[in-house]
């Protein structure tokens, strides 16, 4: 009998410095978003180290398009 692996793939993950880079802001304003819970989902890892999941940044990327007309 085969036993199948349950391994999640790997997942891209940001650190503030990288997000607020690609996004050009400080690391202060994600810091603020995160006060406010009004940024990005992200992981808190061993309590203090803040990474920000690929699919979390690409989501609350096209949740914030705006059309203008």
């Amino acid at each position: 009998m085969q036993t199948q692996a349950t391994h999640a793939e790997p997942t891209t993950m940001f650190n503030e410095t990288e997000l607020a880079s690609r996004w050009k802001i400080s690391v202060r304003t994600l810091q603020d978003w995160r006060r406010r819970k009004t940024g990005p989902q992200f992981v808190k890892l061993q309590g203090w180290a803040v990474r920000y999941p690929l699919q979390a940044v690409i989501d609350f990327e096209e949740q914030s398009l705006r059309v203008v007309s």
